[in-house]
């Protein structure tokens, strides 16, 4: 099966959906207090998610640079070249934020005395 294209209108819902899961995300962390390691959880998330999106984006630089390179990139997708890149880069970032939406939403908050 080959690469599938990229598709524009996809990575809009994608982002449109994040913004909605970043919401929930902070609802349930900022309605309950967190735990030293929780914390450390979500500082670690994040820089894992952030490292893991530079290397994404250069992988997709590579592929995006080879096809032009050798010709065989479309007018089309170099019209779309940066979109693509974004969305290699916050692939990784959406990710991790779609687990902790799920993994939160699973908790009740805490209620404070």
């Amino acid at each position: 099966m080959g690469r599938q294209l990229f598709n524009p209108w996809i990575f809009a819902g994608d982002l449109m959906v994040a913004n909605m899961q970043i919401g929930a995300v902070l609802w349930h962390r900022l309605a309950a207090p967190q735990s030293g390691a929780e914390r450390a959880r979500m500082v670690n998330e994040k820089v894992a998610a952030a490292s893991s999106g530079v290397f994404e984006a250069q992988k997709a630089a590579l592929r995006l640079s080879r096809d032009a390179a050798l010709g065989t990139m479309s007018p089309a997708r170099a019209a779309l070249a940066a979109a693509e890149l974004g969305e290699a880069a916050t692939k990784p970032a959406r990710k991790t934020l779609k687990a902790n939406a799920r993994r939160l939403g699973k908790r009740s908050p805490r209620k404070t005395p």
